[in-house]
């Protein structure tokens, strides 16, 4: 009897350590996965106000030199060389383009996440005439050499 209440008391406290164990080695991965999401945020945010500021090298200067542009009423465009023309129009001195992200998710690697929020825009078009447009987009960043660089952005609107 004894011996029983021994082995079960000894069972019970060896499933409730291996019950808590996981929960540790996910605390140790959460403070890194919240610090590369502030940094994505803190990321996002300056090539927000970069693109704003009308700096279009700089604005391209955010993508990995593999990344993928995939935007709307667009061709797939897999050439950063090919990214000026395409951005041009948005960070021209008569445009004004500003986005805030609202979430963002790193994978447990941490080499890979998402980002994703509203973005709005003003350009003129060929008449002259004032364009007023907002929406959302998706970002997709990778993580080299210890940086975090996109590699895939979209957008598209949100008005008919």
């Amino acid at each position: 009897m004894v011996k029983t209440r021994v082995m079960l008391k000894t069972v019970f406290t060896l499933t409730a350590l291996l019950a808590i164990v996981p929960l540790f080695a996910q605390a140790k991965h959460k403070p890194a996965r919240m610090t590369d999401e502030q940094t994505i945020l803190a990321l996002d945010d300056k090539w927000s106000q970069t693109a704003g500021a009308h700096d279009l090298k700089g604005t391209i200067a955010f993508y990995a030199d593999d990344a993928v542009l995939l935007f709307p009423n667009a061709v797939t465009i897999t050439n950063k060389k090919d990214f000026a023309p395409a951005w041009a129009p948005l960070t021209a001195a008569t445009s004004t383009v500003s986005w805030k992200a609202t979430k963002v998710e790193v994978a447990r690697s941490h080499d890979i996440a998402y980002s994703y929020g509203t973005y709005q825009l003003t350009m003129k078009d060929a008449h002259g005439k004032t364009i007023a447009d907002h929406g959302k987009f998706l970002e997709i960043w990778k993580k080299r050499h210890g940086k975090w660089i996109c590699v895939v952005d979209t957008f598209n609107t949100d008005l008919p």
